[in-house]
């Protein structure tokens, strides 16, 4: 934080399989650990039992963000559900603070030299939702996808 101003939407760069996407609405990912209260004798749980660790997630798209990421597979005859796992990385764009101006002022200045970036790893994608209605502005593509793991530096 640079005088109180925080990361926002227009901090960020999203990137899809090493490359770039714009058009991006929303993006929400999540990673989870199975914990399970473990019992014996009496109400009172004695321990805790860890299970499997899951990652999830999606990202709206808009339309035409969304032709360009599938028409690779599209022009194989193919779908974005047949794409190798691959990598979407959200990186932060540092905030500094700068000096300018006679007499000097010190301003907040947006810099791109990500120095948060989270990533998420061996996403494969499991549902395309689409849906159109009267009045829309603007049409989207929501993908849904699982992933191995997200790391977040």
């Amino acid at each position: 934080m640079i005088n109180g101003k925080e990361h926002d939407w227009s901090d960020i760069k999203i990137y899809m399989g090493g490359l770039p996407v714009s058009d991006v609405k929303n993006i929400n990912y999540k990673d989870s650990q199975e914990v399970e209260l473990q019992y014996g004798q009496g109400r009172e749980p004695y321990g805790v039992g860890y299970g499997n660790k899951s990652a999830e997630g999606d990202i709206e798209l808009v339309l035409e963000e969304f032709r360009k990421f599938s028409s690779p597979a599209a022009a194989l005859g193919r779908s974005v559900y047949d794409y190798a796992p691959f990598p979407i990385v959200i990186a932060f764009a540092d905030k500094t603070k700068k000096t300018e101006g006679d007499p000097p002022r010190a301003y907040v200045v947006q810099e791109f030299s990500p120095t948060k970036v989270h990533t998420v790893i061996n996403v494969i994608i499991t549902d395309i939702d689409e849906s159109r209605a009267q009045n829309d502005k603007e049409l989207t593509v929501k993908l849904s996808f699982k992933a191995t793991k997200i790391v977040r530096e």
